[in-house]
């Protein structure tokens, strides 16, 4: 899940941030400033991009697109940590699909493994 915040408000950032899944990704496209806790993204593993491209007609297009069903999410599996030298050659070999997370403990209820 992604939201895309064309506002750039701090509080729209944060409504961004409250309503975002675990694991999703917030776009910041305009305005202020981004403030938020560095704990927050690391435990819900969230990600935070800028973006300067495209324009409302783009933008449209590509809402358009998910709502037809014509994507598909990025395949995510979660590993323990004592396993990332395996997962270090899979990647090196072309045989990891979408990501490949190693985790300290990857049964925590904010992960789900998939």
């Amino acid at each position: 899940m992604a939201v895309v915040d064309l506002v750039g408000s701090e509080q729209t950032a944060r409504l961004a941030l409250e309503v975002l899944a675990n694991g999703g990704t917030f776009v910041g496209r305009f305005g202020g400033q981004f403030n938020v806790p560095w704990t927050m993204l690391n435990m819900r593993q969230l990600t935070v991009r800028g973006s300067l491209v495209g324009n409302p007609q783009a933008l449209r297009e590509l809402v358009d697109h998910f709502r037809a069903g014509r994507s598909r999410p990025i395949p995510i599996r979660g590993e323990s940590i004592e396993k990332v030298n395996e997962g270090l050659a899979a990647l090196r070999a072309g045989r990891v699909q979408g990501r490949l997370v190693h985790l300290l403990a990857p049964n925590r209820a904010f992960w789900k493994k998939g």
